[in-house]
């Protein structure tokens, strides 16, 4: 999956930060085989308001991207590098524990 044309600029259409910016996004699995490059190098930045679509060749990492970047693909298999901003958090650097349902343990 190539990155999209661009995605380096941290600003979006409007000039404005993006809403959603992915940079050099990469979600590999390990598995006796070897290591599958799911997701390799993808960035892209999205305006709020904005749609975007991915189409690629089968197997090309496309059903990865999305959990990956929700924080979904999980495992002692998997390593993911990048970031994932969105709006100024790095998703990918988030403790699993903002994910959760339901009230907050008191700390």
């Amino acid at each position: 999956m190539a990155a999209v044309e661009g995605a380096g600029n941290v600003h979006g259409l409007l000039g404005e930060s993006a809403l959603l910016e992915v940079t050099d996004l990469r979600t590999h699995f390990e598995i006796p085989a070897g290591v599958v490059k799911a997701v390799d190098g993808v960035s892209f930045a999205l305006d709020r308001g904005r749609t975007l679509g991915v189409v690629g060749e089968s197997g090309s990492g496309k059903t990865v991207l999305s959990p990956t970047i929700m924080r979904l693909t999980l495992g002692d298999n998997l390593h993911t590098e990048g970031s994932v901003m969105f709006k100024g958090s790095d998703v990918l650097q988030l403790g699993l524990d903002v994910y959760r349902l339901g009230p907050k343990p008191n700390r």
